[in-house]
């Protein structure tokens, strides 16, 4: 369903990121908060690779373990789901 101002979207979802990584004192980086933003750009399924893809500073090449670093974290904090 779309909504009327996905800016609140984005802005409510990194939010809540940075209050559960406060809560579980983990560290919400700049690289996270940039992959969150990109998932969250849209209300449709994102794919990995094309957010890897899209940030202004490609880590290059894409790293398997980055991936599942990532993929752990957003996953375990119930921030995105597969």
């Amino acid at each position: 369903m779309p909504c009327e101002d996905h800016g609140v979207c984005i802005t409510t979802a990194l939010e809540v990121a940075d209050r559960i990584c406060s809560e579980k004192q983990l560290k919400f980086t700049k690289l996270r908060k940039n992959i969150l933003r990109m998932i969250w750009e849209d209300h449709v399924p994102q794919k990995a690779y094309d957010c890897w893809i899209n940030c202004k500073r490609p880590i290059t090449p894409l790293n398997p373990q980055l991936y599942t670093v990532l993929w752990i974290f957003y996953s375990k904090m119930a921030l995105v789901i597969k």
